[in-house]
């Protein structure tokens, strides 16, 4: 959860949070002195989720801090475990077996390709950057080193495309990244 104040040195709350939801959907409140319509109405329409205002009481941000953190992590926890197993293609994913089978047969992935066939087949249609790619999987920033995403990216594709004809499994977006196609 991010909680921030609107008037931060460098960079306001405002542009922090516009950055934050480029990138995530983690809860975020205002705590702020700002008590204007104006920037309340700013800040939740910017995707704050909820705007508090000095004075607060602390016990009142400790519980609406609760509130955010459950409904968010409930609805993730919901949305996972109705995802045990990713389908596309005729290839099937089960995120609690460890597996990846097409048809019958099952095709041998490292847990790295696992991880980023998992991220691709979740939100099927999305383009993810390799720096999204690789700081998701690797759980580390990015060093701009295009070539550890992409030999990954390869490797998958060859294992998931032996003897198919058409369409690649995973589709490179010129300049922006990788994705699967929505609804095939």
């Amino acid at each position: 959860l991010a909680l921030l104040d609107i008037m931060m040195p460098r960079l306001d709350g405002f542009a922090v949070l516009r950055k934050i939801r480029e990138v995530s959907r983690i809860p975020a409140i205002m705590l702020t002195a700002k008590d204007q319509d104006y920037d309340k109405i700013l800040g939740l329409e910017l995707g704050a989720d909820d705007y508090i205002t000095k004075p607060y009481n602390p016990l009142e941000v400790v519980a609406r801090i609760k509130a955010q953190l459950r409904r968010n992590y409930d609805y993730w926890r919901e949305q996972k475990e109705e995802k045990q197993e990713l389908s596309y293609r005729g290839v099937k994913l089960n995120i609690m077996e460890g597996t990846l089978k097409r048809g019958q047969r099952n095709i041998e992935v490292t847990s790295t390709e696992f991880r980023i066939l998992q991220m691709l087949l979740e939100r099927p249609g999305t383009i993810f950057t390799k720096q999204q790619i690789f700081e998701r999987v690797w759980e580390e920033p990015y060093a701009g080193d295009d070539n550890t995403v992409m030999v990954h990216i390869s490797n998958l594709r060859k294992k998931l495309e032996e003897g198919e004809e058409g369409e690649p499994f995973i589709r490179t977006i010129k300049g922006l990244g990788y994705k699967v196609e929505k609804g095939i």
